[in-house]
């Protein structure tokens, strides 16, 4: 699912999602009223509509990820600001926790490798020096 770790196609995607909808806010035309949140201003209520879009669509982008990878709806709370909680389906100690011991057992692996070939080495050695 490409890099999730690496924060910039977040930003990426905020970038674009909110110049998109500034440029529809644009196109759609000033309002015959501008409301108070604009401060009386009409590129202010383009500005304001753009980020709060990118916003929601950013919010649902991260509730859909979580849910996509597993994670459960803990509690949806109202109010002035609601909010839906998450429950990760594995805390993220206990992955790096497994991802650990799967790294050590594959360096585990290269090191009974790296040994092998050594005693190899010093069999074919020895027998050179017998045959000498």
């Amino acid at each position: 699912m490409g890099d999730t770790g690496n924060p910039r196609w977040v930003v990426a995607l905020a970038a674009a999602v909110g110049a998109v909808v500034f440029v529809a806010s644009m196109l759609d035309g000033p309002p015959r009223a501008l409301p108070d949140v604009a401060l009386g201003w009409a590129p202010i209520l383009y500005v304001e509509r753009a980020a709060l879009m990118a916003l929601v669509i950013i919010a649902l982008g991260g509730l859909s990820f979580g849910l996509i990878h597993g994670d459960r709806v803990r509690s949806v709370g109202g109010g002035a600001l609601p909010s839906i909680d998450l429950e990760q389906a594995r805390p993220p100690q206990a992955r790096l926790d497994e991802r650990t011991e799967r790294e050590f057992a594959r360096l585990g692996r290269w090191i009974a490798e790296v040994e092998a070939r050594v005693e190899r080495l010093e069999k074919a050695r020895a027998s050179a020096e017998t045959e000498e």
